[in-house]
């Protein structure tokens, strides 16, 4: 076995279950104060290469993705926001941004992993 584990069938720690509680959260909250957000990433990359659990991995993974990617689109968005596209970008971005950590929150509270790149 790997040293990541098997995302489909180990268990994170509980310490590892707190800490992305805690992101989950920072994520939510970043929907309306994008700092939050901003703390909520860093502690991702901070801890991303300490877990023992494939799952908690993956949703770190997640989470960071939804974050680069959302930064990513809305800056597009801004850039091109004089075109006019770019407020329908920005208003997408934000859209797809909830819809990635109510998925995210929901597979984690089931104990489920996210479909991810390798």
């Amino acid at each position: 076995m790997s040293p990541l584990g098997n995302p489909l069938t180990d268990r994170a720690s509980d310490a590892e279950r707190k800490t992305l509680s805690l992101t989950y959260v920072l994520y939510a909250i970043g929907i309306f104060v994008p700092l939050a957000a901003l703390i909520g990433v860093i502690i991702n990359h901070a801890r991303i290469n300490e877990v023992n659990s494939g799952f908690a991995r993956n949703h770190h993974r997640w989470l960071m993705r939804s974050f680069w990617f959302t930064v990513l689109w809305a800056s597009l968005g801004g850039f091109l926001s004089g075109v006019g596209v770019g407020v329908i970008l920005i208003f997408f971005a934000y859209l797809w941004y909830i819809y990635r950590i109510v998925r995210g929150g929901l597979n984690f509270l089931e104990s489920k992993t996210l479909p991810l790149p390798n």
